[in-house]
């Protein structure tokens, strides 16, 4: 009973940062497409805790698009979060955990 009790806090945790993270995000991003947050080249390396190199190289596989926006490559919030559910699945991303999502 008390570990059922402590895997249901924990899960309310979870969603309580989730939600925590992304109000921290829509304060700090002013840049918004209909609703969703436009994330910088190097915001995104940082959410996903890789090298620039790395990132380009999902951008070059197809598994993390953006777009372009005059001379610089922004990615939707909404895009970025998709990605690292999909890498959580295949136990791709496990540095991820517990942040940023």
């Amino acid at each position: 009973m008390e570990n059922q009790s402590a895997d249901s806090i924990s899960r309310i945790l979870a969603i309580v940062m989730e939600i925590l993270e992304e109000i921290r995000s829509l304060k700090e991003h002013r840049s918004v497409l209909e609703g969703d947050p436009m994330l910088e080249f190097s915001e995104v390396c940082q959410m996903l805790r890789q090298s620039e190199r790395q990132v380009r190289r999902y951008r070059e596989q197809g598994r993390l698009v953006g777009f372009t926006f005059g001379h610089r490559r922004m990615y939707l919030l909404s895009e970025v979060q998709e990605f690292i559910r999909k890498m959580r699945k295949q136990g791709k991303l496990e540095t991820l955990k517990d942040t940023n999502l």
